[in-house]
């Protein structure tokens, strides 16, 4: 590993923890050239090949996400997007059960896409870096990533982070389209610690 020159996001823009919204002045300053470098680099991520058919890191193994409460690893290893969604929909079944709904609803399920592409989930401000020498983006922290259906990077930019106004960038600028009707079972699975 080598030293990178520059300034993260979080640095760049100053942030405060309160959400912005892209009409606010403060959004406009943070959302500059810079930045679309980001929203470049993941639509870029998600057209890499897939070397293996099974989701997951590269070779196979746990899924490291955030959506994953336990040191953001899977509770086990996939073979196929059956079983992750099969896992995602079982752990989404046992938070509605132990909410217990005044009013009974629906418990929500995930038909995941079939394709897997290489997604990110951390999106901490500090793993994006704008490099001094020639103001290009390093990407930092690949821990959390993986080759995913996309309903995993759709849950990861849905917001919930401190940094409300990048997830909300990305979900207007992204290029690529992202599917977001399975955010509500995401979430659910999520839950279950």
């Amino acid at each position: 590993m080598e030293y990178v020159k520059g300034k993260t996001f979080g640095e760049l823009c100053n942030l405060e923890p309160k959400p912005l919204q892209p009409e606010d002045p403060s959004f406009m300053a943070c959302w500059d050239e810079r930045h679309k470098h980001l929203v470049h680099a993941i639509d870029l991520l998600l057209t890499i090949p897939v070397p293996d058919a099974r989701p997951g890191p590269v070779g196979g193994g746990i899924i490291r996400h955030t959506l994953f409460h336990d040191d953001w690893n899977a509770p086990r290893v996939y073979d196929t997007v059956d079983d992750l969604e099969q896992d995602i929909n079982l752990r989404a079944e046992i938070v509605h059960k132990r909410i217990g709904y005044r009013v009974p609803r629906p418990c929500p399920k995930a038909v995941l896409e079939r394709d897997l592409h290489f997604c990110l989930s951390d999106f901490f401000l500090g793993n994006f870096i704008i490099v001094d020498e020639d103001s290009s983006l390093c990407l930092l922290d690949f821990d959390h990533t993986g080759f995913l259906p996309l309903s995993f990077l759709a849950w990861s930019i849905s917001g919930g982070y401190d940094n409300y106004w990048l997830m909300k960038a990305l979900r207007i600028h992204i290029r690529t389209k992202i599917p977001t009707d399975n955010n509500s079972a995401l979430s659910s699975a999520g839950r279950l610690g």
